[in-house]
């Protein structure tokens, strides 16, 4: 006796479901491709490149802000100082020692100029005892530089130098008479104190900033009428 088999036509497609499944499972147990991987690396490669850059520009943006800082805190500091010293200028001619040749008590040039000035120490809690100064300030390798001598009791003490400005790109001073003539170097003829000083400077930073520093005593002299002390 013979029997028909029945063919159900879902079978051919269970055949091909339950065979998917089973490379699906292969798959994960073997993980990604070669070319996935690869394809994963380049990704993060581009990715690590970009964030390199963005880090290098940030580091040099702090950097450069440092920088920047740093000569701002020092044109404050050479502005404190300037506008310190030159209120204090005395017509007083400065003579190292007994044996050398005195110095006119302003002496300037367009890089460098040195003056006298007065200074206050404290001698007791309640009176201050009032010295002299003799400072120079020069422009030298793109940086200002001040040197004091101490003078007590017509004596020199040794000099001491600071730097107050760095990153000068070009530097120079201008002296002004009595009746607003400029000149490059001083003293000219007749005329002791100027009546001011221009100081400009071109900073690598910061750009430029010119300042005007008024010299009292100068303007004591002239209402006095007096000329030059050599």
């Amino acid at each position: 006796m013979m029997h028909n088999t029945v063919r159900s036509p879902l079978l051919p497609q269970r055949a091909r479901e339950e065979s998917g499944s089973h490379l699906a499972g292969y798959r994960n147990q073997q993980g990604f491709t070669l070319i996935e991987i690869l394809i994963a690396l380049f990704i993060m490669t581009i990715l690590s490149t970009i964030l390199i850059q963005v880090l290098h520009h940030v580091i040099a943006m702090q950097s450069d802000l440092g920088k920047k800082s740093e000569q701002l805190h020092e044109i404050q500091m050479t502005v404190f100082r300037l506008s310190h010293d030159f209120p204090q200028i005395v017509n007083q001619p400065y003579q190292s020692d007994a044996h050398t040749k005195s110095e006119a008590a302003f002496i300037g040039e367009p890089t460098a100029m040195a003056f006298t000035r007065t200074t206050h120490l404290g001698a007791t809690h309640s009176t201050t005892q009032a010295f002299l100064e003799r400072n120079r300030y020069r422009i030298n390798n793109h940086t200002l530089w001040c040197t004091t001598t101490p003078i007590q009791n017509n004596e020199t003490i040794a000099p001491y130098e600071r730097l107050l400005l760095s990153g000068i790109v070009e530097g120079h001073f201008e002296y002004l008479d009595q009746e607003g003539r400029v000149y490059r170097t001083w003293p000219p003829q007749k005329q002791s104190l100027p009546r001011a000083v221009r100081v400009s400077f071109v900073l690598s930073k910061e750009g430029s900033f010119s300042q005007l520093y008024v010299i009292h005593a100068a303007l004591s002299e002239a209402a006095r009428g007096l000329t030059y002390v050599p």
